[in-house]
């Protein structure tokens, strides 16, 4: 039922139509709420998170105004993650009334009150709502003005980094690990980095590839997982080193190969929705030649780019492609010579140069994802 607000008689106001009046403003006005945060889009320390001069609101049926930036009490009653601004009546206080005076402190979550058209915690009144970071800091800070309010949220201060540990795939004993990833609407940090290429082969007598590829560099960002988003994680994998390469003496003459190039490292990624957030892997060390013997193949040059990742078919149950790149094997020789009486036949002698790299699991990459917080 839906009922009529009484108006006073503009004609002849007497004292019922006072009360008339006085219902009609708490009627019209109940649940009004025009407070302000200081900083409201930026993270802030306790000592600057304020109730700014200029706010108003309504609580248990009367209107206040404040007229100074006023600070938050009880930030000890409560823990990290979302807190909550009450109005409270402190009644040991009648600075400001013969009933106490209204202040301001942090308390945990309220429940909707139809008849207040507010949220509440008891007699207290929730005017806004903000996440208390480990950093001691508050962020996400959003004015709880009406009843889908306590839902929204202000990515505007978002910390860059902190949180709990939700997902670690640093898998480097088997294959790279590919997953979907059941994570609620939020706000996730993450830490990538792709697979390390392999070491390239020695050539036959000669001198060893002693330079290792590059460390992965490790890429840090922040993701935020929206109602419906499918998050899927993928370990790059690590590149396997080159083979060594191969000899073999024909009619007097020693044919020598090269060492195969390694393999690169293959990229890491996250998908979330239709965002990727990737981290490369580095490139594998060619491999080294052989020795000055009168024939020679050299080694293989590693290759230049890394395979690109399939992103066409990337969900896990089909997905195979790892980004990572094989190496070269370095060049064969080949060689003939007659054999001997009574036959004298002609024989062929190859050598096959060093194999080129695939894949060491030792050297995937790693994903570690942070939850910062969790949406309502």
């Amino acid at each position: 039922m839906i009922k009529k607000i009484l108006e006073p008689d503009a004609e002849s106001a007497n004292l019922e139509d006072w009360y008339a009046l006085i219902h009609r403003t708490i009627a019209q006005g109940g649940g009004y709420n025009q407070i302000m945060i200081t900083d409201i889009d930026k993270g802030t320390s306790r000592e600057n998170t304020k109730v700014k001069s200029g706010s108003r609101f309504e609580f248990n049926n009367t209107f206040y105004a404040v007229d100074s930036d006023t600070e938050i009490e009880g930030l000890n009653d409560v823990n990290y993650g979302w807190v909550y601004v009450y109005a409270y009546l402190d009644p040991n206080d009648e600075t400001a009334g013969i009933d106490g005076t209204v202040k301001f402190k942090y308390d945990n979550k309220p429940i909707w009150v139809s008849e207040l058209c507010g949220y509440y915690k008891g007699n207290s009144r929730a005017l806004a709502k903000m996440f208390r970071h480990s950093d001691n800091m508050f962020y996400n800070k959003v004015i709880l003005y009406d009843f889908n309010s306590l839902l929204n949220n202000n990515y505007n201060n978002a910390p860059a980094s902190g949180g709990t540990l939700v997902t670690d795939l640093s898998n480097v004993t088997s294959a790279p690990v590919c997953t979907i990833l059941n994570l609620k609407k939020g706000l996730y940090q993450f830490e990538m980095s792709g697979g390390q290429g392999g070491r390239g082969g020695t050539g036959s007598n000669g001198a060893a590839q002693d330079t290792d590829a590059s460390v992965p560099i490790t890429i840090t960002g922040t993701f935020r997982v929206h109602e419906g988003d499918e998050v899927i994680a993928k370990q790059g994998q690590g590149g396997g080193d080159g083979g060594n390469g191969n000899y073999n003496t024909v009619d007097g003459s020693t044919m020598r190969t090269g060492g195969g190039s390694a393999a690169n490292g293959g990229a890491s990624f996250i998908k979330v929705g239709n965002k990727y957030y990737t981290a490369p892997g580095t490139q594998g060390t060619a491999g080294t030649d052989p020795d000055s013997a009168s024939v020679t193949k050299n080694g293989a040059s590693v290759n230049l780019l890394q395979k690109e990742i399939d992103f066409s078919n990337e969900h896990p149950s089909t997905l195979t492609i790892a980004g990572r790149q094989n190496g070269n094997a370095a060049g064969s020789l080949s060689a003939s010579y007659v054999s001997g009486p009574p036959n004298y036949n002609v024989v062929t002698v190859n050598v096959n140069g060093g194999a080129g790299g695939t894949y060491n699991n030792s050297r995937n990459g790693k994903i570690k994802i942070y939850k910062i917080w969790e949406e309502l």
